[in-house]
């Protein structure tokens, strides 16, 4: 399972402390579980199944937390939909291909907005990308990319990397697809894999 945090960034808010652009939103998924993590955190449960690799999506609630007010329009997550893999058979000569979703609302204009994913934290970049498995040191290499062709890897835009630029109208919600990827025949474990990224919008 890919999940993802959330953050946003506008051109048009300015923290005299730092001189960087301040985070106007900062929205995190928090699971709706009766044992729920702290402050955003969510908890992922366990799952196995014999010969296959499981991965357990949590439908979370997304949370706004208020940074201060930006100037003129105002963009921000309505949904954020992870990446759910659900079973891998390792001897699968098929690759293993999901999708998520971001959507994103402005309020006052129309506006162009940029969005990126962040490198993966277990491989330190984005080729590849890998999940862990919750129990042991095991990596799984997966990719997120830009269109269903899934040529183009989605990334953060540092030193030339691909992002995603959409349009959102004016008061209506924008919804781009993530396209995710697990190539076959990946030797790993049985268990629950899964990574926590993050996505950013500018505007």
């Amino acid at each position: 399972m890919v999940y993802f945090r959330q953050r946003v960034r506008s051109r048009f808010q300015w923290n005299p402390v730092d001189h960087e652009p301040a985070l106007a939103k900062e929205a995190a998924i928090k699971a709706p579980l009766k044992e729920r993590g702290l402050n955003g955190k969510s908890i992922s449960f366990l799952s196995f199944l014999s010969g296959l690799i499981i991965f357990t999506i949590l439908t979370g609630f997304l949370f706004i937390r208020e940074a201060g007010a930006a100037a003129g329009t105002t963009c921000n997550f309505t949904n954020v939909t992870d990446v759910d893999f659900g079973n891998y058979d390792t001897l699968s000569g098929l690759n293993n291909d999901s999708t998520g979703s971001i959507s994103i609302f402005c309020d006052k204009t129309d506006m162009n907005v940029r969005i990126s994913i962040g490198p993966s934290s277990n491989s330190g970049g984005f080729t590849p990308r890998q999940m862990r498995l919750t129990t042991g040191t095991d990596l799984l290499n997966y990719n997120l990319y830009t269109t269903a062709a899934r040529t183009t890897i989605w990334e953060d835009g540092t030193q030339g990397t691909s992002i995603v630029n959409i349009g959102v109208k004016k008061g209506t919600t924008t919804t781009q697809t993530i396209y995710g990827r697990i190539p076959p025949g990946v030797n790993v474990g049985i268990g629950e894999y899964g990574e926590v990224l993050l996505i950013t919008i500018e505007y």
